[in-house]
């Protein structure tokens, strides 16, 4: 049996405005970069249960999703496990309440493995939107560095593709009927949008494990 992976998994609802930026995002992101053993991008989707394999087959999880906070939308953050449990408000979707459910089983199961999660600040969550607002889908970019910076701390140092190559997201448990097409965002992230940097990080510690 190989080293466990490091895991990227992106979640949220597409169908709920900016609640979708986890999912958008990794789509995005895997259309941008080349394989590399040790690493995976993951759709997780409002997956729930489906997800607790993934997780304990991990050495790490980065999950990127938004965080309801008051502050300004497209604003990022980044939270251990423990920083996320006393930061995060009450769940307020589906797929949050079942994700800590299944952090919760694979701890039982003590094969939670270690977790960062990268959050952006929505500015609208609202039901049947599959479209983002210029705010959050204009961070993209600044995720992209945040996460290549994580990834960099796991000795994992992806490698950009040509933008018209088109690699797929996958599933989870490698599901083929699970996997996402990538959808090459870029042409519309909106141009001209502000690097705004409003407390970026809550927790500087970068663990390895």
């Amino acid at each position: 049996m190989g080293e466990r992976p490091i895991i990227i998994l992106g979640l949220g609802n597409i169908m709920m405005g900016d609640e979708g930026f986890g999912v958008h995002f990794i789509r995005w992101l895997a259309g941008r970069y080349r394989p590399l053993p040790g690493l995976e991008i993951i759709d997780g989707g409002t997956l729930g249960y489906v997800l607790l394999d993934t997780i304990c087959r991990a050495r790490h999880v980065i999950v990127i999703d938004c965080i309801r906070l008051v502050d300004t939308p497209g604003s990022l953050y980044r939270f251990d496990r423990k920083a996320m449990e006393a930061h995060l408000p009450p769940p307020r979707s589906a797929h949050e309440v079942k994700f800590s459910d299944v952090l919760c089983k694979a701890e039982m199961m003590g094969e939670c493995p270690g977790m960062t999660f990268l959050c952006v600040v929505p500015e609208r969550i609202v039901d049947m939107d599959l479209k983002m607002t210029p705010a959050v889908q204009g961070r993209f970019l600044r995720m992209e560095e945040i996460l290549m910076a994580e990834l960099a701390t796991h000795f994992l140092f992806p490698e950009r593709i040509e933008p018209n190559a088109r690699p797929r997201a996958r599933g989870p448990q490698g599901d083929p009927s699970l996997e996402a097409t990538v959808e090459d965002l870029t042409e519309e992230l909106p141009e001209g949008l502000p690097e705004i940097d409003i407390c970026p990080f809550l927790h500087y510690t970068i663990p390895r494990g």
